[in-house]
């Protein structure tokens, strides 16, 4: 998530052409994490995609470490979509919005989390029902992240690629009937998604594996509330917490709760030996 968020911070409100260069900088550095990167003033986004996916590789499966850089690099491509929408001020129409979505979400790469040390085969990955599980969980995701964070991107003027202004704009809705009917649709797909899982059918020597991976991005959608809710990155009143086991410390600022908070607002404009040293404190607390 810490990578996410430095790659929001310096992607938001920036032309396509400036994120195009960002993306090129963070893929080289995903697919080269052994070369440093060149002491010419490079932006550090790479440097900290570098640190991060030289840490993973030691812990993530070869098979995973495959389909997460093919995962990253249409994720990282479909932000540069999105930079060009909003360059033209473009709002797409449902079926085009969800078809980037599902890659600016970052789901698809994050849930290589969920089979870090499996060794699932790529044609197994592209069966229908796991394909389908897979983009029903990614919708849901969707569905939820946008309703969390309509109010804070509209209050910017950014909330183009927002599922509530598609809606919107597509059916000629105000907000209310617009958040009416995206709720019936996330029901909707919450219920395909339980009917596909409980009606898969053996899949080979491979089942185990799958099924921990889909009830994996299953329980992604329910992460999602609780990190959309619980960061307050969304100015949400702490009445609309989701949960019982989250607690803002007495005497804290909002913005201080979250460690996550910390290391983007420090890292993202750091020098190279800064974030080592954060990085190995981070990773290394015992030591």
């Amino acid at each position: 998530m810490n990578l996410f968020f430095v790659i929001d911070e310096h992607t938001d409100g920036e032309n396509a052409s400036t994120v195009r260069t960002r993306v090129d900088i963070i893929m080289d550095a995903i697919r080269n994490p052994n070369i440093p990167p060149p002491n010419n003033g490079e932006w550090v986004g790479g440097e900290i995609a570098r640190q991060f996916w030289e840490n993973a590789i030691h812990r993530v499966s070869p098979v995973v470490q495959t389909r997460f850089i093919n995962e990253f690099q249409a994720y990282l491509n479909a932000v540069v979509d999105e930079a060009a929408d909003r360059e033209s001020r473009y709002i797409r129409n449902i079926e085009d919005y969800f078809k980037i979505r599902r890659n600016t979400i970052g789901a698809k790469p994050s849930f290589a989390i969920c089979e870090m040390y499996m060794n699932i085969p790529e044609e197994v990955m592209r069966h229908p029902v796991i394909k389908k599980l897979r983009e029903l969980a990614i919708d849901t995701i969707i569905i939820g992240n946008d309703l969390y964070s309509y109010n804070v991107e509209q209050a910017r003027g950014d909330s183009a690629h927002n599922f509530v202004t598609i809606v919107m704009h597509e059916f000629k809705f105000d907000i209310q009937s617009a958040i009416n009917w995206i709720v019936e649709l996330h029901e909707n797909r919450v219920t395909e998604f339980l009917q596909e899982y409980y009606n898969m059918q053996p899949l080979g020597s491979f089942e185990s594996d799958v099924i921990a991976y889909c009830r994996g991005s299953a329980n992604w959608v329910r992460a999602n509330d609780s990190w959309s809710s619980e960061i307050l990155r969304y100015d949400f009143n702490e009445s609309l917490l989701i949960g019982t086991d989250f607690r803002k410390p007495k005497h804290t600022p909002a913005r201080d709760m979250n460690i996550l908070f910390v290391i983007d607002e420090h890292m993202a404009i750091a020098d190279a030996d800064t974030i080592k040293v954060v990085t190995d404190v981070i990773c290394n607390p015992l030591f």
